[in-house]
């Protein structure tokens, strides 16, 4: 995590070579004071999730999130190109769709794991009508395999800024496969995973951001 990678840096930050600043310490002297014992407990009102004011009431954060993605994807379909069945984790149906891009180079794709999703591989599936808990965009050297056989188009993306996806993350660990982030108000979890011995990535970005980079996994939290 010593260096910073442009499409996930912030505005202010634009020396690539200087390394990135290390993350504070806790410091308890700035930490906030317990509440007093004293408190009117009728009054008293839990305090409400981070996301609480980012979604209609009585939205679902994660169909919020799904949305936002589905959004940014809009008009995608995708394809069920895989069935996974495991005693642990359950029936999920992998769905995928390729995506176009104007540069030379790995197919970019995006992938949607649909927990208890039993529909025959090859179905198609509007990308909004996917209640999937983990969401990638990811890139392949072998299309052909990646899409078990399944000759899939191109579908056109834009980068549009959506207000949920704006959302800040923050890098938390790095694990034995990826970054791990975590945002700052929405119930979700981002990996970076590097393509690269020595790819790196900056320690705070956007969720727009970390999915424009298509080495990415996305799980609702």
């Amino acid at each position: 995590m010593s260096r910073m990678k442009a499409t996930m840096i912030d505005d202010s930050i634009i020396n690539f070579d200087q390394p990135a600043p290390q993350r504070p310490f806790y410091n308890p002297a700035q930490s906030q004071q317990r509440q007093p014992l004293s408190y009117d407990i009728n009054n008293y009102q839990a305090p409400q999730p981070k996301y609480q004011n980012m979604f209609k009431t009585g939205t679902n954060p994660h169909d919020g999130i799904r949305k936002a993605v589905a959004e940014l994807f809009k008009g995608f379909h995708l394809t069920k190109t895989q069935q996974f069945d495991d005693p642990t984790f359950g029936k999920y149906g992998i769905y995928k769709a390729r995506v176009s891009s104007l540069t030379i180079g790995p197919s970019k794709y995006i992938v949607a794991f649909v927990p208890n999703d039993t529909l025959p591989v090859g179905s198609t599936k509007m990308i909004q009508s996917l209640a999937w808990n983990n969401f990638q965009a990811r890139e392949t050297q072998n299309p052909l395999k990646e899409f078990n056989g399944l000759q899939l188009q191109e579908q056109f993306f834009q980068v549009k800024e959506h207000p949920i996806l704006l959302d800040r993350i923050n890098f938390v660990k790095e694990s034995k496969y990826s970054y791990v982030y975590k945002a700052e108000n929405l119930p979700l979890k981002i990996e970076l995973i590097p393509t690269k011995e020595d790819e790196t990535f900056a320690q705070s970005g956007t969720v727009l951001s970390a999915i424009d980079l298509f080495t990415t996994s996305v799980t609702l939290e």
